[in-house]
């Protein structure tokens, strides 16, 4: 080897430069159930979001039943907890939990999925309007109403309150939940921008799934559906949105594999619930709340 080759290649490693990028991407789990996460080469650290899926509303038909909790590793490593279908909110728990937040609880609409900073907004009382989050979570839904989602690209926005028979609003760019009217309009929203598919398992009495979607006995008014992610379903009694947490930094090892799984969103015969999501980055200078969070490059779903 040349000296002047030598120099210069033992000079550039003295300045760390030692040819081995650095990978960035995330993947985003959306649709409920149990996967498994495989740690790309060359990722040593990864930090995690995971939201808990929304309950499903109380309806004339009976009680909805609970979301599902969404974890990373094990329930007892990092867990955001569904929402009740008997109103409260889910709670956050994990030994590698940074932070985390409960969903708001549901009453006459259904409760906001947990924020960045402060839990979901709740549901409102009945009647009335639902209360806003104040921390970038899902606002509370008014009256019959759906609690808004809070989206997964870090710390933003507050989601605002509904008006009576109107869906919360999603926080952090997350899904406003449905209106309480007739037809697919009460069905909660979805991000835009980029588009998850969004699905839920109802519970055996539900008219159809919830999950976002709606669900009612025939011949009655449809109760809103908790908006993405996370949001609790309207009903006669509103039900709790899913927790919202995060770990801002996990160490892995390359080659590594984890269990992650997706909180279902609750069934109903009134509002179903949101599902909930997990989605895990890496990459140089990248954690949860906010920091360099909100790229999608080579993000990939489930």
């Amino acid at each position: 080897m040349p000296l002047l080759e030598t120099l210069v290649g033992d000079s550039a490693r003295a300045l760390g430069f030692t040819g081995i990028s650095i990978p960035i991407g995330s993947h985003v789990y959306d649709i409920a159930g149990t996967y498994t996460f495989t740690v790309p080469p060359g990722v040593t650290n990864v930090s995690v979001l995971c939201i808990g899926g929304g309950g499903g509303g109380y309806g004339f038909g009976g009680s909805g039943t609970s979301g599902g909790a969404s974890y990373f590793n094990s329930s007892s490593v990092l867990q955001a907890g569904g929402g009740s279908g008997g109103g409260a909110g889910g709670t956050a728990s994990g030994t590698a939990l940074t932070a985390g937040f409960a969903g708001g609880g549901g009453s006459g609409g259904g409760g906001g999925a947990g924020g960045y900073s402060a839990a979901g907004g709740a549901g409102s009382p009945s009647p009335g309007t639902g209360f806003a989050s104040t921390g970038g979570g899902g606002g509370g839904g008014g009256t019959g109403a759906g609690g808004g989602g809070t989206g997964i690209y870090g710390a933003g926005s507050n989601g605002t309150g509904g008006a009576s028979n109107i869906g919360g609003g999603g926080g952090s760019g997350g899904g406003a939940g449905g209106n309480y009217a007739s037809g697919s309009s009460a069905a909660g929203q979805v991000p835009t921008t980029p588009t998850g598919l969004v699905t839920g398992v109802p519970s055996a009495n539900a008219a159809t799934q919830g999950g976002g979607n709606y669900a009612s006995s025939v011949g009655i008014p449809v109760n809103g559906g908790g908006g993405w992610a996370g949001g609790g379903g309207g009903g006669v009694i509103g039900a709790g949105g899913g927790a919202l947490a995060y770990t801002s930094s996990y160490a892995v090892t390359p080659g590594s594999t984890y269990t992650v799984v997706v909180g279902t969103g609750g069934g109903s015969y009134a509002g179903g619930g949101a599902s909930g999501v997990v989605r895990i980055v890496w990459g140089a200078g990248r954690s949860y709340p906010s920091t360099n969070v909100s790229t999608t490059t080579n993000e990939v779903f489930n």
